[in-house]
């Protein structure tokens, strides 16, 4: 494999092999791998015993625990995180989710972050010097505040994928489509390293952009150059031995085809494996698209239904004001008539009863006569 890619890593590579002999002293039974003295092979089978969506270019350094060295179980250091397996079980926890640890009766203990909770690892440190190895890990942490990270993978135990068919389907057109693209390039270029690494650059991160689609992720294509250049700097040794084999007609650009297939091939499918667990983590803290799409459906409806409310409101206030409008004119037209009637009693009233006077003093004569 290469040498380190960046300054985190050779950090976080110096502290581990400081303090190395240490736990060399403490037992005899483990074994070391650092970039540069694991094999491709060995990588190969890290890789399928701890995480098949495990990002090469991320590792920093292994301690194999089994008795035999199989690659089978032990602890991986990556640049943002680390990888924990025994016989039973598999964790990744990123550094920046640990909350605290401790060791108890050759028991590593440590606390991190999970969702909206916490949760405790127990992994048996018999082979280990414990406390040699909380040291390395307390000054991982510290050196990890200084840096962003890269990864989009999250703590918590490391399951087998299992993506929807339906999903699994359009990723795989997207990669299969995206790997004819680049291969095509490699074979027509195969005597510049550098033009088709940018054009196939050019197809990979749409590739990318597009499979965030299909888990319903929202990158941006700075996050996805970010991501190619992250899983394709693996082979970036590989790319240069083939910009000379491209200097033999016809074999290089067979070699170059194949290589730039390949390459994105495995881009694409290592890139579906962290966006699926990303999309797994969004679904079960309720923000994944089906629930997102009925809280939208739901809130719609809402919307229509108090908004034919408010309407229907609207015009029962509307109504009521013509009502009272016209009730206004008809009161209004009984206090004028109330006021005529009135004014002709007040007219008429005193010429009434002097009538009823005069009658009556006429009648009073005529019975004194």
């Amino acid at each position: 494999m290469a040498n380190y890619v960046n300054e985190k890593q050779e950090k976080i590579a110096q502290i581990i092999k400081d303090n190395k002999f240490m736990i060399d002293k403490y037992t005899d039974s483990l074994r070391f791998y650092f970039v540069d003295s694991i094999t491709e092979k060995g990588m190969a089978k890290i890789v399928k015993n701890f995480d098949s969506a495990m990002s090469t270019t991320s590792f920093i350094a292994y301690i194999d625990t089994t008795l035999t060295h199989c690659y089978k179980e032990g602890i991986v250091f990556m640049e943002d995180g680390l990888y924990f397996k025994d016989l039973f079980d598999r964790y990744y926890i990123n550094y920046k989710d640990i909350i605290r640890y401790y060791e108890k009766k050759e028991e590593l203990h440590i606390e991190y972050k999970l969702k909206d909770d916490t949760k405790e690892i127990t992994y048996l440190a018999a082979c280990l010097n414990g406390h040699v190895f909380l040291d390395i890990l307390t000054k991982i942490c510290d050196i990890d505040k200084d840096y962003e990270s890269n990864t989009l993978k999250v703590s918590g135990d490391v399951k087998k994928l299992d993506i929807p068919p339906e999903m699994a389907k359009k990723c795989k057109n997207v990669i299969h489509s995206a790997s004819i693209a680049c291969g095509g390039i490699g074979a027509i270029t195969a005597a510049s390293v550098v033009a088709d690494s940018v054009l196939i650059t050019t197809v990979q991160v749409p590739m990318v952009l597009k499979l965030a689609q299909i888990f319903d992720l929202d990158i941006t294509e700075a996050a996805a150059k970010s991501i190619v250049l992250n899983y394709a700097a693996t082979f970036a040794g590989k790319r240069v031995s083939q910009f000379f084999w491209g200097k033999i007609p016809l074999l290089g650009n067979g070699i170059n085809a194949v290589t730039a297939g390949g390459l994105t091939e495995a881009v694409g499918w290592a890139t579906v494996a962290n966006f699926y667990y990303r999309w797994v983590s969004d679904q079960s803290k309720g923000f994944a698209s089906g629930v997102k799409q009925g809280y939208i459906v739901a809130s719609d409806a809402y919307e229509k239904k108090y908004s034919s409310l408010l309407e229907e409101m609207k015009l029962t206030k509307e109504k009521y004001i013509n009502t009272n409008k016209e009730n206004q004119e008809i009161m209004d037209g009984y206090e004028k008539y109330i006021d005529y009637l009135e004014g002709i009693i007040g007219d008429n009233l005193s010429d009434i009863r002097l009538l009823y006077e005069k009658l009556e003093k006429d009648n009073e004569e005529r019975v004194s006569s």
